[in-house]
């Protein structure tokens, strides 16, 4: 809260028998209060499967409000265990995530990552861009991120499935990209394990780290 107070003096002059007169009047100002406007509350919706909701992401949205400073209001299907709303299901493939699609409610932004279930990359990558594509098109803010890495084989498909879509929305209006695999791996560009609760799940740490990519970009 600011206050101000406003003193205006208005000095006048008049010429009388050959003598210059000044005169002075002086207007006495309220008090005002200024009362600066909050930041708006945006709504925020996780789109995802186990690494968005599991071990040490069950406190993802936690971590995220509290980096943002309570800046946002997370909506979804689901509730975890702080009464966040989210859409993240631990096993879910694209299947499973396009028979719940219409409970994934309006939201101003979509955090989105997904696909470590799908075996089959175009399946995923369909998926995506078709939530993707609905999803701006109501005018929503769309940010994918860019897979945390995993320590087995299946990290070729994180790999290919951040590119094809990185390459499909680039430049789009309202799209972005969010990289959560960099910081989740060493100098030598091998997995930081003190992350990761296994080979694909983060752990409580590695939750914080993520947190403050997203709350960073989506702020």
């Amino acid at each position: 809260m600011y206050k101000f107070l406003l003193v205006l003096v208005l000095f006048t002059s008049c010429i009388q028998d050959d003598e210059l007169f000044l005169h002075s009047t002086t207007f006495d100002f309220e008090e005002v209060e200024i009362i600066p406007t909050p930041p708006q509350v945006q709504t925020v919706s996780t789109i995802g499967d186990s690494r968005f909701i599991s071990h040490g992401s069950s406190k993802l949205r936690y971590y995220i409000n509290h980096k943002a400073k309570n800046r946002f209001t997370f909506v979804g299907s689901l509730t975890d265990q702080y009464n966040f709303g989210h859409d993240a299901v631990g096993g879910s493939n694209s299947q499973h995530l396009m028979n719940r699609y219409d409970d994934i409610p309006l939201a101003d932004i979509y955090v989105i990552m997904f696909g470590t279930n799908d075996n089959d990359l175009q399946t995923s990558v369909d998926t995506i861009s078709f939530i993707i594509t609905q999803k701006l098109a109501q005018g929503s803010k769309v940010f994918y991120c860019a897979e945390i890495p995993r320590d087995d084989h299946g990290d070729g498909n994180h790999i290919a499935r951040t590119e094809i879509i990185t390459q499909m929305f680039q430049g789009t209006p309202g799209f972005e990209i969010i990289d959560l695999r960099s910081p989740m791996l060493n100098a030598d560009q091998s997995i930081n394990l003190n992350l990761y609760h296994d080979h694909v799940h983060n752990n409580d740490q590695g939750a914080r780290v993520m947190a403050a990519h997203i709350a960073m970009a989506i702020k």
